[in-house]
């Protein structure tokens, strides 16, 4: 602790960025959320990054659902991939609870205009709804879907791969929300880059196309499903 880990991965950020001429963007998410904006800004600047505080800037502007394919067959695949992003950080969520949500979101999909994402907004109502219907008792499940909707996302994607994002994660957020935020993020990352084409080598040499630097990664790790999500976009 102290010994400067963090500002050496700044500085390479830094340099990534002046030597690639700010053409690779990055991704930085700040656990501890102990990032302040004027502090940060000799940073900020020389990386043209953009300083995002999830609480005080009222959310992030990113759809959870873009990480879900809107090809028939791929859909069923990715809306359970999901669904197990979910369940990798709600505590005590079962079996039952997963299939609840997995055939929510289908039906969801199911019932919003061709090509659109449905919010975390409808999810919620049609969870309300379902509980209701079943004369259901709020559970851990139904607290997470209600506090992803409580001002942590905007519907629509801003181009977050288009540009170099510093994402500030304060501690006004639980643990699981935070980390819940940064595995959505990341399983919309892992969609994303599957199902675009390699780059073309340069020599022998591929060049990088996105920089995602997860501080205070040993966190995440604690988690035994974490672990194994890590793994698996690595």
């Amino acid at each position: 602790a102290g010994s400067g880990k963090t500002q050496l991965m700044k500085d390479i950020l830094f340099q990534i960025s002046k030597n690639t001429n700010h053409q690779l963007k990055f991704i930085f998410f700040d656990y501890k959320g102990e990032g302040n904006p004027e502090q940060l800004k000799p940073f900020l600047d020389a990386t043209k990054c953009e300083f995002v505080d999830i609480v005080k800037d009222g959310g992030i502007k990113f759809n959870p659902f873009s990480s879900i394919s809107f090809d028939e067959r791929e859909r069923p695949f990715s809306i359970r991939a999901f669904v197990d992003t979910i369940a990798t950080f709600v505590p005590t969520m079962g079996v039952s609870q997963k299939n609840i949500l997995n055939t929510l979101v289908s039906e969801l999909f199911d019932e919003t205009e061709e090509n659109v994402y449905p919010t975390v907004e409808g999810l919620f109502e049609k969870l309300q709804e379902y509980y209701d219907e079943h004369k259901r008792k709020p559970d851990s499940l139904y607290a997470a879907i209600q506090e992803l909707t409580t001002n942590l996302f905007h519907a629509q994607n801003d181009k977050i791969l288009e540009k170099s994002m510093y994402l500030n994660l304060p501690p006004a957020l639980s643990d699981t929300l935070r980390q819940l935020v940064v595995f959505l993020l990341l399983r919309y990352f892992q969609s994303y880059f599957s199902s675009t084409n390699d780059f073309e080598p340069e020599g022998e040499i591929f060049p990088l196309r996105y920089v995602i630097v997860i501080d205070e990664a040993h966190i995440y790790l604690k988690n035994k499903n974490a672990r194994k999500a890590l793994e698996e976009l690595l």
